[in-house]
């Protein structure tokens, strides 16, 4: 993916990490990153079948045989990208 001008961006990290990539990409917006006004949905979902377990997200290929992103990872609460 190539940002463009005016891309939101949901960064996850670190107060001082979070305060240094800011400098890097531009300033922080109150803008929430919601599907308001789209058809789209978020939904959190708990891993309870084994067969995914030990994989890789990449190659579970829900993008391409779902169309659904995975974007974060809660584990232990901490999330991760």
């Amino acid at each position: 993916t190539i940002i463009q001008l005016g891309d939101l961006l949901h960064l996850v990290g670190q107060p001082a990490d979070l305060h240094n990539a800011q400098l890097v990409i531009g300033q922080e917006v109150d803008t929430s990153l919601s599907t308001k006004g789209t058809d789209l949905r978020v939904e959190r979902v708990v891993v309870t079948n084994e067969n995914v377990l030990g994989k890789r997200i990449r190659d579970l290929h829900f993008k391409e045989r779902y169309d659904v992103v995975i974007s974060r990872l809660n584990r232990a609460g901490v999330e991760l990208v």
